[in-house]
């Protein structure tokens, strides 16, 4: 019975601090972490976004879905 308190009571806590960081503003919309520059990225080119590859780059496929 004291396991089922304890589990329910950090669950709340868990809770009340993910609420508390969303009022508490801590990714705010106005002063983002970083900024992009504009016009870095070409949304018109979707499988590059414009950039180029360096060279000497490898590439792993980690997870393909089958079709």
């Amino acid at each position: 019975m004291k396991r089922i308190q304890l589990v329910s009571i950090t669950i709340k806590v868990a809770v009340f601090c993910m609420l508390l960081s969303t009022i508490n503003g801590v990714a705010k919309a106005d002063n983002p972490p970083f900024t992009v520059k504009p016009g870095l990225f070409d949304q018109a080119q979707p499988d590059n976004l414009g950039l180029t590859i360096a060279e000497g780059t490898e590439t792993v496929t980690v997870f393909q879905p089958d079709n």
